[in-house]
């Protein structure tokens, strides 16, 4: 079973500036006068790191966490390394997975039922004449091949 396709960069990124955001706000928080500005700026980065960890644990859902991030980013005034990361996840689309069913010349695929129009590339029922997408003409090889 191959693993899902995963948002990787955007997840590294932003866990990346949840933890320095964090050890920013840490520090800030030491300080008597950026007391409540270092707790502020450790909760939003805590939110960063959370919206990092689920970018990885549901791919299905990285618009949307991607979206915590950003803001979440915004609104730290400082974490451009998890705003580039919110905006990778907002953009990442999965890979699209490859054929792996094999054809013959006249682009019938062994087993089902079903061929692949060598001028556009999609798939339609063996029975077909015409490729209704791209009028791409079938009989020329139906004198010359089995249907299988």
């Amino acid at each position: 079973m191959s693993q899902p396709d995963r948002p990787s960069a955007a997840f590294s990124l932003s866990l990346i500036g949840g933890i320095l955001g964090l050890i920013a706000g840490l520090f800030l928080s030491l300080t008597m006068w950026l007391a409540i500005l270092g707790v502020y700026i450790i909760v939003v980065n805590l939110v960063i790191l959370v919206g990092a960890i689920m970018l990885y644990q549901d791919p299905n859902s990285t618009r949307t966490w991607g979206i915590v991030v950003l803001v979440m980013s915004i609104l730290s005034a400082v974490n451009i390394i998890g705003l580039i990361g919110g905006i990778l996840a907002i953009t990442w689309k999965p890979k699209q997975p490859t054929s792996t069913v094999s054809s013959n010349s006249s682009g019938t695929i062994f087993g089902t039922g079903r061929r692949v129009c060598p001028q556009c590339g999609r798939i339609l029922n063996v029975d077909v004449k015409f490729c209704p997408h791209c009028g791409y003409d079938f009989r020329k090889f139906q004198s010359s091949t089995t249907h299988y």
